[in-house]
This record gives C-alpha cells, sequence and structure tokens, in this order.
C-alpha cells in the first residue's frame, strides 16, 4: 500500500472555501505538510482549521496578488514546495447575456492572475523539485455551451500547464493539470434533476465524481511517485473520451 507523507513541504492551495480547496488543505495537513490557503470572503466559519494559515487574496485584483506575495514574506514565508491553483467561477449565460465586466472578471480570476500568482511563486519561493498542479475541468477541452468565459479560461489553463512544464524541465519542477468532470459542490447545485439524470447517462461509470476522487488525484501527482509533468488528467468517469 501506498503512504504519504508530505512532513517538511509547504503548500499553498488557492481558494480554502470551496468544497475542493477544503478537501486539498485538509488532505495535505493530514499528511504531515505545512498548509497555507488563501479566501477572499471568508464564510463557512466552521470548516476553518486553525492549523492552516489562511491569507487574503481577491485574484481578480491584480494589486491583491502583490499584496498577497508580500505579505508572504512579511510572515517569513521563504518556501512554497508545492502550488495548487484552485481558484476558479463561472457564469452560466449564453454568450449574447454575458455582462462584459464579468467576462474580464472571471478570465482574470482563472487565467489571467492565475498566471501571474504562478510567477511570483516560481520567482520567490519554489526551488528545484516542486509541484504545480492546475485545476482545470472538462469544459477545457471540449467546451460548453453558455460557459463561453469559463471554458476559454480553463483552456487557456490546459495550455499554461504544458507550456509552462516544458520551460521548468530546466529546474526539475512537474507542472500537471487536474480536470474534473462533474463533481458534486456547491458549483454544481443550480442543475435541475432532470439534466442530472442526462448527464448520469453520457457518463460510462454511471455517476458523478465526488471531491474526494479529485483530492486524491491531486495527492498522489503531488507526491514523490509522480514522474509526470505537462499531462492534463481527466476525473471524469470516462464522460470525455
Amino acid at each position: 500500500m501506498m503512504e504519504f507523507d508530505f512532513f517538511g513541504k509547504t503548500v499553498l492551495v488557492t481558494g480554502y472555501f470551496s468544497d475542493i480547496g477544503y478537501g486539498i488543505c485538509d488532505m495535505y495537513f493530514k499528511n504531515n505538510a505545512r498548509v497555507i490557503s488563501t479566501y477572499n470572503r471568508t464564510y463557512m466559519i466552521d470548516r476553518i482549521n486553525s492549523s492552516v494559515e489562511l491569507f487574503h487574496l481577491d485574484l481578480e485584483d491584480l494589486n491583491s496578488v502583490y499584496e498577497f506575495i508580500n505579505n508572504l514574506k512579511d510572515k517569513g514565508i521563504n518556501k512554497i514546495d508545492i502550488l495548487v491553483n484552485n481558484i476558479g467561477v463561472c457564469d452560466i449565460n449564453p454568450l449574447i447575456f454575458q455582462d462584459d465586466y464579468k467576462i474580464i472578471s472571471l478570465i482574470n480570476i482563472n487565467l489571467t492572475n492565475t498566471i501571474i500568482l504562478t510567477k511570483y511563486i516560481l520567482k520567490d519561493f519554489m526551488g528545484e523539485n516542486g509541484k504545480i498542479i492546475n485545476i482545470s475541468s472538462i469544459w477545457g477541452r471540449v467546451g460548453a455551451s453558455c460557459e463561453i468565459p469559463y471554458s476559454v479560461s480553463k483552456g487557456g489553463i490546459n495550455l499554461f500547464t504544458k507550456s509552462l512544464s516544458q520551460e521548468m524541465n530546466s529546474r526539475n519542477i512537474k507542472v500537471i493539470g487536474i480536470s474534473p468532470g462533474f463533481i458534486k459542490t456547491k458549483m454544481n447545485k443550480h442543475i435541475k434533476d432532470d439534466d442530472i439524470k442526462e448527464i448520469i447517462g453520457e457518463i460510462p461509470l454511471g455517476l458523478f465524481g465526488e471531491v474526494y476522487h479529485v483530492v486524491d488525484s491531486i495527492k498522489f501527482f503531488s507526491s514523490d511517485y509522480s514522474n509526470l509533468s505537462g499531462e492534463i488528467i481527466n476525473i471524469d468517469g470516462g464522460w470525455m473520451l
């Protein structure tokens, strides 16, 4: 049986209060890592683990990225071994009804400022043998009606993952994309029962993914067991072959 131990590793996971973000942080904490995470608005106070170091970060605002990096340094944090870019937002509307500023905001959060944040983590905190895990989506691979900005941003994350992997070869930093399909999270609670039945019928395994499916894949691909880089790993029950 595989034993996972991240003792001595410092992990940064963006987006603590999402279902997946919380699960990732909890996994790393239970496997002995020092866990740093971020929030924009605090809610679900009952979820806060006092052992997770929380910092404010609003990825919509580039100045907040700069402030976050400075806050890490002010707290004496000088290394990040594993970065998990988990923050992501969506807006479900036909393109002609999408608000222009929401499009810009969504792409800034999901793509542009995620890239910039990663730049500074690499520049100021991450040495050789680091790991970067980018949370993408199956819609970044095949596109989704009424989720065009989201699909575009996640497609960009996939290419960012592949390009950065090539750039980081010389530093032995591994970069992986995790591409979930339909996962039972708050983000998908809006979907109607009839639509859920239809989606399940399209998934070969006949079920929705759970948060732990994503978390367990991250545990493996950020561990020393994995030597992959530049790959986008689908966690979708065979939905998009």
